[in-house]
């Protein structure tokens, strides 16, 4: 039996292909971070779906597989020369290519199911079935009509936290730069409140900003709970949002320092805790990632839920055994599975 695992080899898929192999299954990663450089083909013959890709173990029949593991599902292109509007439109059709993949691999364990990812990711959804839980979650509006911004704010004692709709960083790259877009705090203050008139050509998704003492991620992995405390209040940088790292300048440039960004390993309650693992199963998961604020009143609130949630940062500051608990996941769910779909 094989595991196939999309992502980079050098980060959270080839950990967790390391400890797979601790468990005697057999593990191949997808570098979705190369893929000039690894070929994929998919043929249709009759009602059979065969073919290969390239991965960490050589050229792999699709038949070997089965098991599947899908970390972050947009990949990562910046070819030399091509355009914005090119990489845009392969991105696009990798995902469709995933997607094929997914609905001709169903009946084989897929963490996360593709359906069920897709569905998990609106943000709205998460917020209601989290709120239906008994969970604390901020007030929200997804609009596209200006005249709905300015009370809104006001009604939120004039702070309110902008995002993407989009459930994932956005990461894209103009001239050799890459920018991504990150949560940001808007106040009656803010210029960008004179730009309204933009929202009528995309929707603006704006949620009630909450004062934090901290901030955390859960990691739930079937029916366990792995948690890290964020201490992003320490550092001016990393107040609106802990994934604005801290920065120093160096001789080679702009790096980020790790030293001024604290974690630590977090017990939730456990009825609390209890309620996350209800809300990765409502949403169809197998794993998810959850970010959370504690107010300054100490309580938790619900900001989202990430069901390619990263970890692997927080797995070396604090040792917590998350890519032990996923392999282990993964190595139960295909441990009955036949090679051959």
């Amino acid at each position: 039996m094989v595991v196939l695992l999309f992502g980079s080899p050098r980060s959270h898929e080839g950990r967790i292909a390391d400890r797979l192999k601790a468990r005697g299954v057999e593990a191949a990663v997808f570098d979705t971070t190369e893929l000039p450089l690894h070929p994929v083909s998919l043929e249709l013959r009759g009602d059979h779906l065969r073919g290969e890709l390239d991965t960490t173990i050589g050229r792999l029949d699709i038949d070997r597989v089965t098991g599947f593991w899908m970390g972050a599902p947009l990949p990562v292109i910046h070819t030399p020369k091509m355009d914005f509007v090119s990489e845009v439109f392969a991105i696009e059709e990798w995902s469709s290519f995933y997607e094929n993949l997914f609905a001709m691999t169903s009946h084989k364990p897929w963490v996360n199911p593709r359906d069920a990812a897709r569905r998990s990711e609106a943000k709205l959804l998460q917020a209601r079935e989290a709120a239906k839980l008994g969970i604390a979650t901020p007030e929200a509006i997804v609009t596209s009509d200006p005249p709905r911004v300015p009370p809104f704010l006001q009604e939120h004692h004039d702070e309110l936290a902008i995002k993407t709709l989009n459930h994932r960083s956005v990461t894209f790259r103009l001239g050799s730069v890459d920018w991504v877009l990150w949560t940001n705090r808007i106040t009656p203050e803010d210029a960008n409140l004179q730009k309204l008139e933009y929202l009528r050509v995309s929707p603006a998704f704006l949620q009630e900003y909450v004062r934090k003492k901290t901030e955390a991620r859960a990691w739930v992995v079937g029916d366990r709970v792995f948690a890290a405390e964020i201490f992003s209040q320490d550092d001016p940088q990393t107040v609106v949002d802990w994934r604005r790292y801290p920065t120093k300048e160096t001789p080679e440039g702009l790096v980020y320092d790790k030293d001024r960004w604290r974690c630590a390993p977090l017990d939730l309650p456990s009825d609390f805790a209890e309620k996350l693992v209800t809300l990765r199963k409502r949403l169809g998961l197998a794993y998810t990632a959850v970010d959370l604020v504690r107010r300054e009143d100490g309580q938790w609130v619900f900001l989202e839920a990430n069901d390619g949630g990263a970890y692997l940062w927080v797995e070396k500051a604090t040792g917590l055994p998350i890519s032990d608990a996923l392999a282990e996941m993964l190595a139960s769910m295909v441990s009955s599975t036949p090679g051959r779909g």
